[in-house]
């Protein structure tokens, strides 16, 4: 499963996982099969608990966390850490798709700028994979 390519010079392996913490993880595991990757880049939708973030804005994630997790990823991306216009923050990663303004309003005070289904398991089964 996956596409073996190039991306800036160097080896890539890019995998479509589908929604939820389950694909993401057994995405993970597909990329790391033969040799551990030097990163792993989660790329994907996110929507936006931030009143400022804007509709298709890239939105770098500089943290993932999850509700009821005690540890929280901190995530790294050199390429776009100063690129004009991309948002920075902190990701939350539930479980289902974010529905209401009042469901977002409450997520927004765990302290989340965006939300997906998937960041927090890839970045868990990155940093468990050094």
């Amino acid at each position: 499963m996956g596409v073996e390519g190039n991306l800036s010079g160097q080896q890539a392996r890019f995998v479509a996982n589908g929604p939820g913490v389950n694909n993401a993880r057994a995405a993970v595991e597909t990329v790391c099969q033969q040799e551990a990757p030097a990163a792993i880049v989660s790329v994907g939708y996110v929507g936006a608990l931030d009143p400022a973030l804007e509709v298709g804005q890239i939105f770098l994630a500089r943290r993932v966390k999850r509700i009821g997790e005690r540890v929280d990823y901190q995530g790294e991306l050199p390429v776009f850490q100063n690129a004009e216009g991309v948002a920075q923050g902190t990701l939350l990663t539930i479980d289902r798709v974010a529905q209401t303004s009042q469901e977002k309003r409450m997520l927004r005070q765990s302290g989340a700028d965006a939300v997906d289904m998937e960041a927090y398991a890839v970045a868990e089964e990155a940093q468990r994979r050094s």
